[in-house]
């Protein structure tokens, strides 16, 4: 355990332009990246620090930024932030994104819960890890339990909470129209170049996993226009309130409490 952090009670991850705005718990900690021998992140909006949170129920660590397979890293490297997390002996890692939408119901700005996902990123973080666990169900990737207990504070909120799966490809590039139409029919509702290395570690240290994205604009082959990061920033930021809010309340609402020493 990285005692710079302490224990955990639910450990968050954040997404290109997203920030976790808790209402309902004090901050008391934040610590750079490079104090737990991780590199910054070379993504924009990706800051590379920990918040620690405490709240009546729970105790929160929010990772501001992540690392992604397109800026070259290997796969121990892709592990090692949510392996930092996971150290800290959560009972809930949540992950976010900021994505883009292939199911054509989806708009722009609205929240997904992922209730599975498709790994297309030609990669997977447990190459090479020296463990005889290394070959990890994933059957039950996204905690069905926390699942519904998010749908149950969206319903409370009036937050209108898409489900549907994810599909993560490796980038940097964006997705061609017949690309968009391929993940379309393999069943993909949204697209990223993120999340599932971090879905894979949490699941190999035990740890549940529960993931929401940001639809920050919506894929249409048959008239794709250009996608700008700063737009998925922007769309990120805009959306990050009203995913605060939401996470804010399924955390205050669910007891994630735990022992701690």
């Amino acid at each position: 355990m990285h005692s710079k952090l302490g224990k955990s009670d639910v450990c968050i991850i954040t997404g290109t332009g997203i920030k976790i705005d808790l209402k309902s718990f004090v901050k008391t900690k934040q610590l750079d990246y490079s104090e737990f021998d991780l590199p910054k992140p070379t993504t924009a909006s990706h800051k590379g620090y920990f918040e620690v949170f405490e709240g009546q129920n729970s105790r929160i660590i929010i990772a501001n930024g992540r690392f992604h397979y397109y800026e070259g890293l290997n796969p121990k490297e892709l592990r090692a932030l949510p392996q930092v997390l996971c150290e800290t002996h959560p009972k809930l890692v949540i992950l976010t994104n900021s994505t883009g939408g292939l199911n054509p119901f989806f708009k722009k700005g609205d929240l997904m819960v992922i209730k599975d996902h498709i790994n297309l990123t030609n990669t997977n973080p447990l190459i090479g890890i020296d463990s005889d666990n290394k070959f990890v169900d994933m059957v039950d990737a996204y905690s069905a339990f926390y699942i519904e207990k998010l749908k149950e504070s969206a319903l409370k909120l009036s937050i209108d909470l898409k489900e549907g799966v994810y599909v993560g490809v490796s980038g940097p590039s964006l997705e061609t129209p017949a690309e968009t139409r391929f993940l379309r029919l393999i069943g993909a509702d949204c697209v990223a170049m993120s999340l599932i290395n971090e879905t894979i570690t949490a699941r190999f240290f035990g740890v549940n996993v529960l993931g929401v994205s940001i639809i920050t604009n919506v894929n249409k082959p048959d008239c794709m226009g250009k996608i700008p990061i700063e737009e998925v920033i922007a769309q990120g930021g805009l959306a990050s309130k009203k995913l605060s809010i939401l996470l804010d309340d399924f955390l205050v609402t669910n007891d994630f409490n735990q022992k701690r020493t």
